[in-house]
């Protein structure tokens, strides 16, 4: 979830999600094999404080219909490249 909001652009998402993951493995800690519970405290307890707050952007508008790069509107024709 973290890396998606991330990947996403979605920072505040991102932030939330990894302060939600640090309170689950707190939990869950007792219940992972000793010698991983040090690297995987450390990595989750960190994680929070290497994200930035900053919601995704705006979704682009959609270009109007009718006005599309590639119509055609009898610019150029009967014009061969013989001359």
């Amino acid at each position: 979830m973290v890396a998606s909001a991330l990947a996403a652009g979605d920072g505040c998402t991102a932030l939330r999600d990894a302060e939600q993951l640090r309170t689950e493995v707190g939990r869950s800690l007792p219940r992972v094999p000793a010698r991983y519970r040090s690297s995987l405290a450390a990595a989750v307890e960190s994680l929070p404080g290497r994200i930035t707050c900053n919601p995704p952007a705006p979704a682009p508008a959609p270009a109007p219909k009718g006005h599309g790069k590639h119509e055609d509107h009898g610019k150029h024709k009967g014009r061969g490249g013989d001359g």
